[in-house]
């Protein structure tokens, strides 16, 4: 999920000195150790010192300035000077920007290269039966306020664009012993099933939630929802401080947040179960228990409190009530669009190359792309600075970083009910094979005999999903990305063949557990499939890597960057480029970039008003 970007400045996206050697040696290192890297809300503990000395700018100095901005010029777009903007990318990010832009009085065309705007967050229908609706990117809608602020940003109503209706089970999580938990947003009714893995674990579940809850306010408040382009704007500790005393943040162990979210949690649950109940979230953001900050309790924090929601007839309407907002504020929407190349000018973005060969140009680009795709092929021609750090060399930074796993995904039209599934289930591994069975998949041979995987049984909160007395169903099951996939010796061959091994043991083992789960044989009620792996969505979506989730999120930039460390918003090589989406802060997950959205037009509106005397 799904952390965060403020000034007139910006610093170089965080590296460390000595590109690849250096990079490669510590990632492998950190690899092998379950032992997190520093969270977000620990840097306040380092108050920015020693991890900005890791994460130095390309000009070895700290907080040095990466150069003096040009002065506006006469816009090359022949609309009002500093007024015209192009956004590549119709995914959520891109779509909510461009209406912000767009409502604020710039002239915006979006560029989109799929037949549909929305980028991963779309709905699926069944061709060969009737009447099956699957969700094919998000399925779970988290943090319901902050789309509540972006639909107000865009001057609507969040009651007027979106049914949002409330999943209760939030989850149903079963583990590899056949035994499972159905997550209850009553604390009564959840420690009841609790007591059952560990008796007395009642009063530690409470003080987990309080920990939990708190470090969700502070991390969304302090250090997502927020503009800052320095880790002295990140860090804040004059302006933290006082708000720790008033709200009650000095209690959340922060030490403790430097260890793996799995090593917290110890501080609470024994059971091993336990403890996965309020880890697996982590998928959410590409990573483990057992590699992610002890700060990601926050996405349990965000489950249990905020609650799991559903928009009623699917994520697709999330995506239409965007593009409607977008074509009400004028925004002139092209689909089927690819976008080759951004052309820059001396330094400045000046426009787009498209696919069919023409040219457009604009005074401001905003790439919804998937950042490390963005600087690999959209500027690739891109000439360097002599003032400026070079494309290629951030280019290969972010090739070289981690990348979330991948997923094969099923889509299932099945034509009966399939009781035991909630809405969101989650299947574990056993627990003494649990910390395996988060491993990534390269091969079939290596494949746990009960992995983890996600199921999405929409009918249970929306009917609407598939014709009565049927399911449909989709499985994500987490596999290597192709970088992982390259690292064990696996590379691309006949297109389609690279994951298809496991496409095959995949699909066997969801069936073999579904049935061992009491969910009977499904195999011969599935009248409909779709089956898309990491080579297929990567395509689709220009995802570096095939990775589902883009970029890891870990603190450091090679474990894929937070905060300060994960790709700037606002373009350090090239002036009027800016970033939005899932591979810029604040990170993945549709309301954080929904968040990152108005943070970056908000950047972008105040950029062009500080180049430009704009008409009133």
């Amino acid at each position: 999920m799904e952390l965060s970007p403020g000034a007139v400045h910006v610093d170089r996206v965080a590296s460390i000195p000595s590109r690849a050697l250096v990079r490669t040696s510590v990632r492998d290192a950190a690899r092998r150790t379950s032992t997190a890297l520093p969270s977000t809300s620990a840097a306040l503990l380092l108050t920015g010192v020693g991890l900005a000395n890791a994460c130095r700018t390309r000009h070895g100095r700290r907080g040095a300035p990466l150069r003096g901005r040009r002065q506006a010029r006469v816009g090359v777009s022949g609309h009002k000077e500093g007024r015209s903007a192009l956004v590549v990318g119709g995914g959520v990010a891109g779509l909510a920007t461009a209406a912000q832009l767009a409502k604020e009085g710039m002239e915006v065309t979006l560029f989109e290269k799929n037949s549909e705007v929305g980028g991963r967050c779309q709905s699926m229908q069944s061709t060969k039966v009737q009447g099956y609706r699957w969700d094919t990117g998000p399925s779970l809608l988290l943090l319901p306020q902050k789309y509540e602020d972006a639909f107000k940003r865009l001057g609507s109503d969040i009651k007027k664009e979106l049914n949002l209706k409330r999943v209760d089970p939030p989850y149903r999580v079963t583990f590899g012993d056949e035994t499972f938990v159905d997550v209850d947003y009553d604390p009564m009714k959840m420690t009841e099933q609790m007591e059952k893995f560990e008796p007395g674990c009642t009063s530690n579940y409470y003080r987990f939630l309080s920990v939990a809850r708190r470090m969700l306010d502070m991390g969304l408040e302090r250090f997502v929802d927020r503009q800052f382009e320095s880790w002295p704007e990140l860090v804040d500790p004059i302006g933290l401080l006082p708000e720790m005393i008033l709200k009650g943040w000095f209690s959340i162990p922060l030490i403790n947040m430097l260890f793996s979210i799995d090593d917290l949690l110890k501080a609470w649950f024994q059971d091993e179960r336990l403890r996965a109940l309020f880890s697996f979230q982590t998928l959410y953001v590409g990573l483990t228990p057992y590699n992610s900050p002890g700060a990601l309790c926050l996405l349990a924090g965000t489950d249990l409190t905020d609650g799991v929601w559903y928009p009623m007839g699917g994520w697709k309407n999330v995506k239409e009530s965007l593009a409607g907002l977008a074509n009400k504020h004028g925004v002139k929407i092209q689909t089927d669009t690819p976008v080759d190349e951004v052309l820059v000018s001396e330094g400045r973005a000046v426009g787009l190359k498209l696919r069919d060969g023409r040219v457009e140009n604009g005074d401001v680009v905003v790439v919804n792309a998937d950042t490390p795709y963005a600087y690999q092929k959209l500027l690739e021609h891109t000439p360097s600075q002599a003032e400026a750090p070079s494309v290629a060399e951030t280019s290969e930074d972010l090739d070289g970083r981690e990348y979330s796993c991948g997923v094969i995904a099923f889509f299932w039209a099945v034509d009966c009910k399939v009781d035991y599934l909630r809405h969101h289930t989650i299947f574990l591994g056993t627990p003494v094979e649990e910390k395996k069975a988060w491993e990534p998949i390269t091969e079939a041979a290596q494949m746990p005999e009960r992995p983890n995987f996600y199921v999405h049984c929409p009918t249970r909160t929306d009917p609407s999903a598939a014709p009565e007395g049927c399911e449909s169903i989709m499985v994500l099951f987490p596999v290597a990305n192709m970088q992982q996939m390259a690292e064990a010796g696996f590379t691309p061959g006949k297109k389609g063949e690279l994951y298809r091994g496991l496409r095959e043991q995949a699909r066997k083992t969801v069936l073999k557990r579904f049935k061992e789960a009491g969910c009977g044989d499904l195999e011969k009620h599935i009248v409909e499939e779709t089956v898309r792996d990491p080579e297929l969505i990567g395509e689709l979506y220009n995802l570096q890597h095939g990775a589902t989730f883009g970029l890891s999120h870990g603190l450091l930039p090679w474990q894929g960057g937070l905060a300060m460390t994960r790709p700037p918003p606002r373009a350090a090589e090239v002036d009027g480029l800016y970033f939005v989406g899932a591979g810029t802060r604040p990170g993945n997950g549709v309301p954080l970039v929904l968040m990152g959205a108005g943070l970056t037009s908000q950047l972008i509106l105040d950029d062009v008003k500080a180049k430009v005397k704009v008409p009133s």
